[in-house]
């Protein structure tokens, strides 16, 4: 089979081969894209970034006002800086590309404050860095025109540093803002754990809580975040513990029959305390099964008060046993048997206890509150405390 002549059309030779040649070979010289671009196995040049103008190096500074410490005159100063330069980009390559040459009057008449204000204004922006001094000996401001009327030297505030820190502006800026919105957050999280708090003291209880009024007292202010922090941990270890030990609104990890019974709010009936009822051996030892278990066979009451001592160190109260013995034998004995029935069921033996001589203490709650409502389990042996 004979081949076809190639004929001529316009620019271009077109083959009419039976394998037809790629339309890329007759593009134009330059025209084929490259091997190593994009879809080739490589990657397409990265295009230079625009230049920022100068609004928009102002506009970063502005976003970085708060960790700068600027309030609104530095920025309006700023801003009337840069209205009296002529071009939109600040350039280090001609004097009036960076320099403002504007007097002190002309400034404060411009930013609608006082000459002393803008003498005192500068002075902070030169102490940042965001401005510089290009001045001649005698501080004074002043321009050098050539004939075509262009600046080729002055002397007055250099606006360069603005474009130099540009990048470092809009950094720190970014870096606040993420820092004020975890802030946000962990304030909000405190707010709702306090408000958690309260509802189940109550509001007679939450305002006397000495954690409640410290809470309340830094979220009025501007806490940082180690404050925040630091709340948040101690509001949800507060509920932690009133969990445990069980409120009249959450009875943490007890069950429905071991809950604490409200104290009469009403300021005319007085509080009866223990001695207001006699307990019997059969209700002693039917409220702690357990202790009494391991105390029938004391020789005396020394004896019975270090095998306390010994089980007080198994439950690992620490010195919050020495503020349980302070309260007296009948309570340490009513407070050790109620810890002790429970321990299969609390979290922190520890913080149980110290809850409940908060309560006692404070009046919450009353010593006959230790006994339970329903008739326990049987008694059960601890021979695994190895007691003396």
């Amino acid at each position: 089979m004979n081949k076809k002549k190639p004929h001529r059309c316009g620019r271009y030779f077109f083959a009419c081969w039976p394998d037809m040649t790629p339309i890329n070979d007759f593009a134009p010289r330059g025209a084929n894209p490259s091997h190593s671009a994009a879809g080739q196995g490589g990657a397409l040049p990265e295009r230079p970034k625009p230049r920022p103008d100068k609004w928009t190096l102002l506009r970063a500074v502005e976003q970085a006002r708060d960790p700068l410490g600027l309030k609104a005159t530095p920025l309006n100063l700023l801003r009337a800086m840069l209205s009296f330069m002529r071009d939109d980009f600040i350039s280090p390559h001609a004097e009036d590309s960076h320099i403002c040459f504007a007097s002190n009057a002309a400034l404060a008449e411009r930013a609608h404050v006082s000459v002393q204000t803008v003498e005192r204004h500068i002075a902070r922006l030169v102490g940042l860095g965001l401005v510089t001094r290009h001045a001649a000996g005698n501080n004074k401001r002043w321009a050098r025109r050539d004939r075509q009327g262009r600046v080729v030297l002055a002397s007055g505030l250099s606006l360069l540093p603005l474009l130099e820190r540009h990048t470092e502006l809009a950094e720190r800026a970014e870096a606040y803002t993420r820092q004020k919105e975890r802030l946000t957050l962990l304030r909000d999280r405190c707010v709702l754990a306090l408000s958690h708090l309260k509802s189940i003291l109550g509001e007679a209880k939450a305002n006397a809580h000495e954690l409640c009024q410290n809470a309340a007292r830094i979220l009025r202010r501007k806490p940082v975040e180690e404050q925040l922090t630091g709340l948040l941990d101690a509001l949800k270890v507060e509920k932690s513990c009133i969990g445990e030990i069980g409120t009249g609104k959450s009875r943490g990890s007890d069950t429905s029959d071991e809950g604490h019974k409200e104290t009469n709010i009403n300021p005319s009936e007085e509080a009866p305390t223990l001695e207001d009822k006699q307990l019997s051996e059969r209700e002693v030892t039917a409220a702690f099964p357990t202790l009494c278990l391991e105390l029938r066979s004391a020789k005396n009451n020394a004896d019975c008060k270090e095998r306390m001592d010994l089980i007080a160190s198994y439950l690992g109260l620490g010195q919050v046993w020495q503020t349980v013995n302070s309260m007296g034998p009948s309570l340490a004995f009513m407070i050790l048997g109620y810890v002790l029935e429970r321990q299969d069921r609390i979290q922190s033996p520890r913080r149980y206890a110290m809850r409940l001589v908060r309560d006692l203490q404070s009046g919450a709650m009353l010593p006959r509150d230790l006994l339970p409502t329903t008739a326990p389990k049987e008694p059960r042996s601890r021979s695994s405390m190895a007691l003396a």
